[in-house]
């Protein structure tokens, strides 16, 4: 029996339904009779390595042009003429997949020219994609056929349509859509080349191709197999599919979008037009042109996303920050839109609104360390999405825990890429009791548009006290203030502040109050947002002295403290927003003075105090 020529070689052995029992041995592929013989027959005296002890005993035949020596092509003419035998669990097939496969299968496309199943007297033809295969758009054709004779099975292959063929007439056609939303789900992964595969598989279980008979010979018959093209035409295809490439990719400003070279992509359009008169090297040189015409904006620095993986099976999981049995962690969730998935890209690295931890490969940052992301564009081409490599490892959501299985050293399956939604607004839980009132505090590298309801306040530190100040409608950005929730009574505790980045006022005067986006441990120097006890009265919102070894929160307002200040200090509200009043000396003998647990006083000291509903502060 002789073996085909060193264009084919064996396809290996891998654990796909149509490659599980794939053999290196002689009796499963030869040349006899002038006709490739492909077989299917029980594993008898196997091969090292391929016995087959707890699955379905027998070998199969399989060859294609991949590799070095081998032969793949793109757009043309396909036609083979084979003659396929039925029988239960047969799984015979003449098709094609791609030299590039990087995006994994199906978004690397495949091209099923002939297949045929079981008893079924019909030929199937079909297209995987990931639009196809995993979005629901099924692409298959079956033909009823005579199974007695051989036909011809034929692909005819451009840059917008697959048509397929059998004994010289059309039975369906596959076309590239013209939707962008489509596209970019990878509805056709058909401009680039692909190899040729012919094989006798066998089914399993049952699926599709079901279980075979063991003691059955299964085999399907190549009478030859022909590729035509024409070189100046497949070049023409080329260019244009190169050329529409371009003006699919979102071209703007944002994140997800495109900068592109209009310059150099109207000069390969001419080209185009006057393909009829271009050379073959003409043409190439017009696509070369264009290789890199489309270029990525990155993230900007100092903006606030969230990071949704790209593969349409895990699209709608989002990075997320989270806390694991006291340890800071990171997950994907399908509910990522909210604040445990909002990041800001500091132009460094990525760090969690709710957390003030840098993402790190696995897991969160500790407390003061940095992690720097580089954000990359995939080389498999794909649309609008982004690589992130952290601690030399790539972000990869094909796990909901993103730990050592989410993070790899490679992107190729959808998995390892990323869009980005540019946030629009940070979520801000206000904290406290119906007594002291709900408070919290912001610092933001962005302008923050005031929610209603809520009153925003610079600060200047006193002796013992913050003096506030209010801050109408918008807080410039890099601005750290207190936060007050107007009503107590507001159901609503936790308040949309809308981010607009393109304002540019510069960060509030006259204001003591500081902060950072990543969360620091305190030194002892530094007071925060709290409740305690002020003057003897306790259960006192103020701020207060953050010991030495606390963390201070990224994303949050807090203040120096000086060498000679208290450990905590009262709040000072400003004009008529004020609750308290200072004055130096008791008041006139008619009133009636309480202390803030609403006992009557006589003779009040230094402290906080209640007059006519009013609250005093005695020096």
């Amino acid at each position: 029996m002789s073996q085909p020529n060193a264009v084919w070689r064996r396809s290996p052995r891998w654990g796909s339904v149509w490659n599980r029992l794939n053999s290196k041995a002689n009796d499963v592929i030869y040349l006899q009779n002038g006709n490739l013989v492909c077989r299917a027959i029980k594993n008898v005296n196997p091969l090292p390595g391929e016995e087959t002890p707890n699955g379905t005993n027998m070998r199969t035949g399989a060859i294609e042009t991949s590799g070095a020596t081998g032969f793949n092509f793109r757009y043309g003419k396909v036609e083979c003429r084979a003659k396929a035998s039925l029988f239960q669990g047969t799984f015979p097939a003449i098709w094609m997949m791609p030299t590039d496969g990087t995006g994994g299968w199906p978004s690397c496309g495949e091209i099923d020219i002939f297949e045929a199943v079981n008893t079924e007297a019909k030929a199937h033809h079909t297209v995987h994609t990931n639009w196809t295969y995993n979005m629901g758009h099924g692409a298959t054709h079956n033909e009823n056929m005579n199974f007695d004779d051989y036909h011809i099975f034929g692909l005819e292959w451009d840059d917008t349509s697959l048509a397929f063929f059998v004994d010289g007439s059309k039975v369906w056609t596959y076309n590239k859509s013209t939707n962008i939303e489509d596209l970019r789900n990878y509805q056709w992964p058909y401009d680039r080349n692909f190899y040729l595969i012919l094989n006798q598989s066998v089914g399993r279980g049952n699926e599709w191709a079901k279980e075979p008979d063991p003691n059955h010979v299964y085999e399907f018959l190549v009478d030859w197999i022909r590729v035509y093209q024409n070189p100046h035409h497949a070049k023409e295809c080329e260019l244009r599919a190169a050329i529409n490439k371009v003006k699919e990719y979102g071209e703007g400003n944002g994140v997800n979008q495109y900068t592109i070279d209009h310059t150099a992509l109207n000069a390969a359009q001419k080209v185009l037009e006057a393909a009829a008169s271009k050379s073959v090297d003409e043409l190439q040189t017009a696509i070369n042109s264009i290789k890199n015409v489309a270029t990525l904006n990155m993230p900007k620095a100092n903006r606030f996303y969230r990071l949704r993986c790209a593969d349409t099976k895990t699209q709608m999981k989002y990075v997320q920050s989270t806390q694991t049995n006291g340890k800071q962690d990171m997950k994907a969730y399908e509910a990522g839109k909210g604040v445990n998935g909002t990041f800001l890209y500091n132009g460094e690295g990525f760090i969690s609104y709710v957390q003030g931890l840098f993402c790190g490969a696995g897991a969160l940052k500790n407390v003061g360390e940095k992690a720097v992301a580089a954000v990359g564009t995939p080389s498999n081409g794909r649309m609008g999405q982004y690589t992130i490599k952290v601690d030399d490892k790539f972000l990869n959501g094909k796990d909901a825990t993103l730990g050592v299985s989410g993070w790899t050293n490679d992107y190729t399956n959808s998995t390892g890429n990323w869009w980005f939604e540019e946030v629009d607004r940070l979520q801000v839980t206000f904290k406290g009791n119906e007594n002291g009132g709900f408070y919290a505090t912001i610092y933001a590298p962005a302008a923050l548009t005031v929610p209603a309801g809520v009153t925003a306040y610079t600060g200047k530190k006193g002796a013992d006290y913050v003096a506030l100040t209010a801050v109408e409608g918008v807080i410039p950005a890099n601005t750290a203030v207190l936060l007050k929730l107007n009503d107590i009574n507001d159901a609503n505790k936790t308040k949309d502040f809308m981010i607009d980045y393109s304002n540019g006022a510069a960060p509030s005067a006259n204001n003591d109050f500081v902060g950072s986006f990543q969360t620091e441990v305190a030194d002892g120097n530094f007071y925060g947002l709290g409740y305690g006890s002020l003057e003897n009265h306790k259960n006192t919102v103020g701020f207060y002295v953050l010991n030495a070894g606390q963390n201070m929160k990224g994303f949050r307002a807090r203040l120096q403290r000086g060498v000679s200040q208290t450990n905590g200090l009262r709040l000072l509200f400003d004009g008529e927003t004020t609750g308290i009043e200072e004055i130096d000396a008791l008041v006139s003998g008619k009133a009636e003075i309480y202390d803030m647990s609403g006992r009557r006083v006589a003779n009040p000291t230094k402290g906080l105090y209640i007059i006519n509903g009013q609250k005093v502060y005695f020096k």
